[in-house]
């Protein structure tokens, strides 16, 4: 049995059966479309985060004052903030790796069947594991911290004196229920996408076998299906470039990015630069494998 596995939290493997066919394939929207979504819902999330922690300090007036229990919500308001922050960068590593998948992918339909074509679609099934792992992980950890943050919504609501209908206290319900209501719908996004790599790994699993259809004997999948794949993975690749540069965004407006991680922004540009480098040189080899086939 071919798999791919993961480790949960209690150090379960969970496993990705590549061999077993589709219970059934469910309608998802596409990996644009959902990394689509995720830039549009990251400064909602960011306002949300604001939003929440600006109506915890304030009063309406002639309120009596419940200090510690405003500190308290905003402690746990800014703690969610932090975690939260942590997990949008390693999000944006887990993107540039599929960043980095899409370009192969696209090098393989680029293609001549070959040995060397082989070679790529192996690492290309091996990395699609590898990202679905991942994200997989990541959103456990994730639903775990929005579960704790709901489990906070009482205590937070209740933590400064105010009348039930008092303007404070209805902005405050407003914000917080944004603020969950945008994890949310962050959440559901990358289950879609989580699907689709699943579902990506299988369709490269398949194509690797003996008898998958680039591999058949004198047969290989027909050139206007590769390049209506080439165009839809370099939408991808455009689609990832946006969503990595709202996570960036979205970082430094809630006070982390380089500084915060204890690396210079001269270290982040080095970094930049070394990508494009590579970038450049996958397009090279692109381009080189392009002539071969012609």
């Amino acid at each position: 049995m071919e798999v791919g596995t993961q480790r949960k939290s209690d150090d379960r493997p969970v496993v990705l059966d590549l061999t077993q066919p589709h219970e059934g394939v469910k309608k998802v929207p596409s990996l644009k479309e959902s990394l689509t979504l995720i830039s549009k819902a990251l400064p909602d999330i960011v306002d949300a985060f604001y939003s929440t922690a600006r109506a915890l300090t304030i009063l309406s007036p002639g309120s009596p004052r419940n200090v510690k229990g405003e500190n308290d919500a905003v402690n746990q308001i800014k703690n969610a903030e932090a975690c939260f922050v942590e997990k949008v960068e390693e999000l944006q590593t887990i993107f540039q790796k599929c960043y980095t998948h899409a370009c192969d992918y696209v090098l393989i339909r680029q293609s001549p069947p070959s040995s060397e074509r082989d070679g790529i679609l192996s690492d290309c099934l091996v990395s699609a594991r590898f990202i679905h792992q991942n994200l997989s992980k990541w959103l456990e950890d994730f639903e775990q911290q929005l579960v704790h943050l709901e489990s906070q919504k009482p205590s937070i609501l209740t933590s400064g004196i105010h009348a039930p209908s008092s303007p404070n206290t209805i902005s405050l319900n407003n914000a917080f229920d944004t603020l969950l209501a945008s994890l949310n719908s962050l959440r559901t996004q990358l289950q879609a996408i989580i699907t689709f790599w699943s579902n990506h790994a299988r369709a490269l699993y398949n194509e690797s076998e003996p008898a998958g259809p680039q591999n058949a004997v004198g047969h290989s999948i027909d050139s206007s299906d590769n390049q209506k794949a080439v165009d839809i993975w370099l939408g991808y690749q455009m689609a990832l470039i946006s969503v990595s540069a709202s996570l960036t965004k979205s970082v430094d407006s809630m006070g982390g990015g380089p500084k915060s991680r204890g690396e210079s922004s001269m270290a982040q540009k080095k970094k930049g630069v070394l990508r494009s480098l590579q970038d450049f040189w996958r397009l090279i080899t692109l381009t080189r494998w392009r002539v071969q086939g012609t």
